[in-house]
């Protein structure tokens, strides 16, 4: 074993007992495994931070566009571990400002990565992003019509804004945030 190697070395070894939070042992596949399988705040709560993926905006097919709801698509870069397809609450950080979003992971022919900045509709394309996963929602799945689709994205978003919380009137400091985007910097949810 290695202390016996290191000690033949005249080097010194001390054993440090396995990092835990909560009764779970910090292991990376133990964060990989919870990713995979979409328990993001299982993932988040290993890591010590919310798990975030980095991009840029890229041109999308415009679905959510079309039916009410734009998204930003952003380049998924191969190395980089996406959690399990479905919709998540989180933020983009995009020009130094933080929105809620709904972050939706869908795997068809190829993996798409897109966010619903609430109450948000400027270009943005070739922008960095940083897309945080906060909480998991549901699983991705199949609406048989755009009506049913668009139906489900106005759930998702009506409960991703009581998971975020951000509620203006309830900020004791909120006229120092001069943005939605500025307000998270100012009230950090709890979820």
């Amino acid at each position: 074993d290695l202390t016996s190697i290191a000690t033949k070395l005249g080097i010194e070894v001390e054993v440090i007992p396995p990092f835990k939070r909560g009764r779970i042992i910090v292991k990376s596949r133990n964060i990989r495994e919870y990713l995979k399988t979409g328990q993001i705040e299982k993932a988040n709560e290993l890591l010590g931070y919310d798990y975030f993926i980095c991009s840029r905006v890229v041109h999308g097919k415009a679905l959510g566009r079309s039916i009410g709801f734009p998204t930003i698509n952003v380049d998924v870069h191969h190395q980089k571990l996406i959690p399990k397809p479905g919709v998540y609450a989180g933020l983009v950080e995009l020009d130094g400002d933080t929105y809620p979003s709904a972050i939706s992971v869908t795997l068809k022919d190829k993996l798409i990565v897109e966010g619903h900045i609430l109450g948000f509709s400027r270009d943005v394309y070739g922008k960095a992003v940083r897309m945080i996963f906060r909480h998991a929602i549901r699983e991705q799945r199949h609406f048989e019509t755009m009506e049913l689709l668009k139906e489900q994205i106005k759930k998702d978003v009506e409960q991703i804004r009581g998971i975020i919380q951000l509620n203006f009137h309830s900020l004791s400091n909120r006229d120092q945030c001069d943005s939605v985007g500025q307000a998270y910097r100012c009230f950090k949810p709890t979820i």
